[in-house]
């Protein structure tokens, strides 16, 4: 079974939720003001955003910060203690 981390979940919910607003990563890089390589990265989880980029990313789609943490398959007792004690605070 291949189990995903929190940071994979993470990667590919600002993915979808990137696609489903229907901007492309070079708008968001530019609202950002960080490179759409950057960007791409976040969506492919070879780069992970800080918790301040994930908010501003989650303004800039339209959603609530928490959509982005939030996924079905994926509890957030499983996140890393730093992760969790973030989460309770928003």
């Amino acid at each position: 079974m291949n189990e995903t981390t929190f940071a994979e979940q993470v990667a590919a919910a600002m993915k979808e939720l990137r696609r489903q607003s229907g901007l492309s990563q070079k708008s968001i890089a530019e609202l950002l003001d960080v490179s759409a390589i950057t960007i791409s990265r976040w969506e492919n989880g070879t780069r992970e955003p800080r918790l301040n980029d994930i908010y501003r990313y989650a303004l800039v789609i339209g959603v609530p910060v928490l959509d982005i943490f939030d996924n079905d398959e994926f509890t957030h007792s499983e996140a890393p203690l730093w992760e969790r004690q973030l989460l309770a605070r928003l």
